[in-house]
């Protein structure tokens, strides 16, 4: 197959980070032989930096390359800055395929952002290429959350258009796979196609390649229960709840927790004002791969708060944990919850309850209970988060829909 992959959010070969979805997507096809045209962004969001001033086309392998389609800089997530910029990456990228003497068998884009899809279904078409939208966030819905309930109707008045594009998008794909069922139900709703191919594939790590660079370091045992929240530390995580539950717990249980951070965002000055009155947490800041891989060999529970409203599903945040023999601590109400608390991968509480956090910690000093989540957890992921079996299924299942 001949595959275009469409990603503004992950990250690409480039970048000194682990690989995401599409990233590995793009890679996982290029081992299998397809012939792979990744694109991303001249503008990275992650680092709010450019990558290249310019589209540039960077060279892998014989049949592997990225192509950085060029949008503009912004520095706020919410800014019209930011529409602007996907504006202009939609009209780039679909004059980049106007002007192409290639065509693909089949393309694959993420959901977000919402243009770019619009665009795409629309040349793809006009030129009768398949495509399968995937999907990260439900956009537009997932910006209610930010909306006061009585709002939604007039919101969802004024969001109209993107309500319309989101749903000519959907419903002219030759399939919608998602990183959760949740997310599928939701895309379901907009389409029309009998045809229609619909497949959950969770996010996934390279598990075997987890576990020999974590066998590497060894695990710090001793009294101190070690936790890690590892990063975006915007105002959408609950930071604040884990950061009492770790004032709770020095000041009932002293020196037996360690909470570790790493990344940035917005808590970022909160976390560092708890750091200079409590001797259990520590701020790192920004971290690479391979420090992260070395602060989760040494830790014991992974923590995932999220605030009250949150609409994410599984996040990546899920397997990447898993993947290191890390139980959760989960706050998100979403599928997450239902395969923690089914499989005994972690406990769950509710958003912003610090004390049933804190309950749920003391829980795991318990060494035996705490063993068998981290069995749990590998178990788990070599089943359902496996990088070589996610994307092998769904490889085959792009071939699928191709026959």
């Amino acid at each position: 197959m001949k595959i275009w992959i469409i990603s503004l959010y992950d990250p690409t070969e480039i970048d000194d980070t682990r690989p995401m979805r599409f990233l590995s997507l793009a890679q996982k096809s290029a081992e299998f032989q397809h012939e792979v045209t990744y694109f991303s962004n001249t503008f990275r969001h992650a680092t709010k930096k450019n990558r290249f001033e310019k589209q540039t086309t960077v060279e892998h392998s014989e049949n592997y390359k990225t192509i950085f389609i060029k949008s503009s800089a912004y520095k706020k997530n919410m800014s019209l800055w930011r529409l602007f910029s996907h504006y202009e990456y939609a009209k780039n990228i679909i004059n980049f395929f106007n002007n192409s003497q290639e065509k693909p068998d089949i393309i694959v884009s993420a959901l977000p952002p919402i243009l770019t899809n619009y665009k795409l279904s629309k040349w793809c078409l006009k030129n009768k290429i398949p495509y399968v939208i995937d999907v990260i966030d439900p956009w537009p819905e997932i910006f209610l959350r930010i909306v006061p309930k009585w709002l939604h109707l007039p919101f969802k008045i004024l969001m109209y258009p993107f309500y319309y594009q989101v749903k000519f998008a959907i419903k002219n794909a030759s399939g919608i796979f998602s990183i959760s069922k949740q997310y599928i139900f939701w895309a379901e709703k907009f389409k029309s196609r009998k045809n229609q191919i619909n497949d959950v594939f969770y996010p996934s790590v390279d598990l075997d390649k987890y576990q020999k660079e974590m066998s590497k370091y060894k695990r710090i045992n001793n009294s101190k229960v070690r936790l890690v929240y590892a990063g975006n530390l915007g105002l959408s995580y609950d930071i604040p709840c884990i950061l009492n539950a770790a004032k709770l717990l020095e000041d009932n249980y002293p020196g037996k927790t360690e909470f570790i951070f790493a990344g940035l965002g917005g808590h970022e000055d909160l976390i560092k004002s708890y750091q200079k009155d409590y001797k259990n947490i520590d701020y790192l800041g920004r971290i690479g791969h391979t420090e992260l891989l070395e602060l989760y060999a040494s830790s014991d529970i992974g923590l995932a708060q999220y605030s009250e409203g949150a609409t994410q599903s599984i996040t990546y945040k899920f397997f990447d944990y898993l993947g290191a023999g890390l139980p959760i601590l989960n706050s998100l109400q979403s599928e997450m919850s239902e395969l923690i608390e089914k499989n005994d991968l972690g406990l769950n509480n509710l958003p912003g309850d610090f004390n049933k956090l804190a309950e749920n910690i003391v829980q795991l000093f318990d060494n035996d209970l705490l063993n068998l989540y981290r069995k749990n957890a590998i178990n788990f992921t070599s089943k359902f988060g496996d990088n070589k079996i996610v994307y092998k299924n769904y490889i085959e299942t792009l071939q699928q829909i191709l026959t």
